[in-house]
């Protein structure tokens, strides 16, 4: 086993390993997210996105979605980071 010392060099509020705005009919599939201070950031409008088969690990936080409304699907992602999700939206499956 190794130890990493994660840097954390950059930091701000719109920062994530994927970060969308308004994303509609988006897919986001088959990713290694890690090593990030949050994993996947859904902002503003998530409607018809699909978030599917991907391996969250070592973030600070794996998936967040916000101020959206739906409709949209997570589903068979890994999700191993201490806090894991944090949903402050509607409409999710």
């Amino acid at each position: 086993m190794y130890n990493i010392a994660l840097k954390r060099e950059f930091y701000g509020h719109e920062i994530a390993g994927i970060k969308l705005h308004a994303a509609i009919d988006v897919q986001i599939y088959e990713n290694r997210i890690h090593d990030c201070s949050l994993g996947t950031w859904l902002d503003w409008q998530t409607q018809g996105t699909r978030v599917s088969k991907n391996i969250y690990y070592r973030n600070n936080r794996g998936l967040f979605v916000e101020v959206s409304h739906g409709p949209y699907l997570v589903d068979h992602n890994i999700l191993t980071s201490e806090y894991a999700l944090d949903n402050h939206a509607q409409g999710v499956a």
